[in-house]
């Protein structure tokens, strides 16, 4: 199979379009619960002692690196749910 940048030029008809936009938003829909379940695993960690350098070496990248990212998930997750208020226990890290 190729990849969409060199398929054939018939990948631009309209339902075609309609059915990648379809696609897309089911990833973006994915993505968002994926960002919830980290959110929710990496403030159980560190609700049981472990730091943002443990959370970093499971998430692959630095300490800073997460640390960031936890700020971005709990950030991100706020923005996405304005309606909802997550629990603060899983927000504060402990």
């Amino acid at each position: 199979m190729q990849p969409l940048s060199q398929s054939s030029p018939r990948w631009v008809a309209e339902s075609d379009k309609a059915a990648m936009s379809a696609l897309l938003a089911a990833v973006e829909d994915h993505q968002k619960a994926l960002d919830e379940l980290r959110l929710i695993y990496a403030s159980r960690a560190m609700e049981k002692g472990a730091g943002h350098a443990n959370l970093g070496r499971a998430w692959h990248v630095s300490r800073q690196g997460a640390r960031h990212r936890w700020n971005v998930l709990k950030r991100r997750l706020r923005l996405d749910l304005p309606g909802q208020r997550p629990d603060p226990r899983y927000l504060n890290g402990g």
